[in-house]
Parts: C-alpha cells; sequence; structure tokens
C-alpha cells in the first residue's frame, strides 16, 4: 500500500482492486486536499485583473474585485501595477498595497493601507470603511488616453 501524506496526516492508498473497500482513504485523501488548498487560497482571495481606466482623469473610482467584507477579511496584500498613455506621455508603476482592517478604528479610518512602489503613474489608492479599494488619478497630457491596472490579492481573513 503507497502512503501519501498531505500536511501531516498519512493516507494508505490500497494498491489496485485491494481488499477492503478503499472508499474511506479517497475520502479522507481528497477532504486532506480540501484542506491544504484552503491554506494556499482563501474565500475572500482575488484572482488576477485587469481594469480598464474609462478615463483620463478619475475620481474615487471603484475596483470592483477588490473589495473585501469587513465581517470576514482582517487584512490583504494586493500586488498592482498601473500603466498610462497618450499621445505624448508615458506613465507606469507596480507595487504593493497593504490594507489592515481595524473595526474599532474612527469613522473613515477603518482601513489602514500602506503602499510602496516603483515608478509613477499619477494614480493613488484609498479604500473605505465597507472595504471598497479606490482609486484616483491626474490627467495626463495628451489625447487618446490609454490605462489599464492590473492586480491581485491575497487575504487573511478574521479569526
Amino acid at each position: 500500500m503507497p502512503d501519501i501524506t498531505i500536511t501531516g496526516t498519512t493516507v494508505s492508498f490500497p494498491d489496485s482492486a485491494a481488499s477492503p473497500n478503499w472508499a474511506t482513504a479517497v475520502i479522507q485523501f481528497a477532504q486532506l486536499v480540501e484542506g491544504a488548498l484552503n491554506l494556499v487560497i482563501s474565500a475572500f482571495d482575488v484572482p488576477p485583473q485587469v481594469y480598464s481606466m474609462v478615463a483620463n482623469a478619475n475620481s474615487n473610482v471603484n475596483l470592483n474585485a477588490l473589495s473585501f467584507p469587513t465581517a470576514n477579511v482582517r487584512a490583504a496584500f494586493i500586488s498592482y501595477s498601473v500603466y498610462r498613455s497618450t499621445n505624448t506621455n508615458n506613465a507606469d508603476e507596480a507595487g504593493n498595497l497593504i490594507v489592515v482592517y481595524n473595526p474599532n478604528g474612527l469613522v473613515g479610518s477603518k482601513w489602514e493601507l500602506i503602499q510602496s512602489k516603483a515608478g509613477n503613474a499619477q494614480v493613488t489608492f484609498n479604500i473605505t470603511d465597507t472595504g471598497q479599494v479606490q482609486f484616483s488619478s491626474t490627467a495626463l497630457s495628451g489625447i487618446n488616453h490609454i490605462g489599464t491596472i492590473s492586480f491581485f490579492a491575497k487575504t487573511l481573513q478574521q479569526s
């Protein structure tokens, strides 16, 4: 019988056509895989997304996929990149946002946001008390603006 160990638990798999019924081992294996995957992927994680800016200058635009329920999420680690261009200008940046929820924080400051970045796409981020990440942008000179924000997020749930 081969043994498979998942997150410290060993499951003994019967050889093909072995007796007795090995459904219990398969069920245990599936449950352990589910638990291991839940350690890697949270229900509130955000898979890679791309948001296309509608305008050159923006003010507090929701990044709808980056909305974290305050009843469930304590913190999120967001990686992002921004690229913007016009016929005469280009701007780019990449960075990380760390947001932490404090239910006892002051109104307007329930989430703390820390940003580290390289480059300057003239974009700022904020997060509302309800957990919605937003961005604002300064207009780039030129015409025919194109802008994208790519991002993903890993969350930590409240205990």
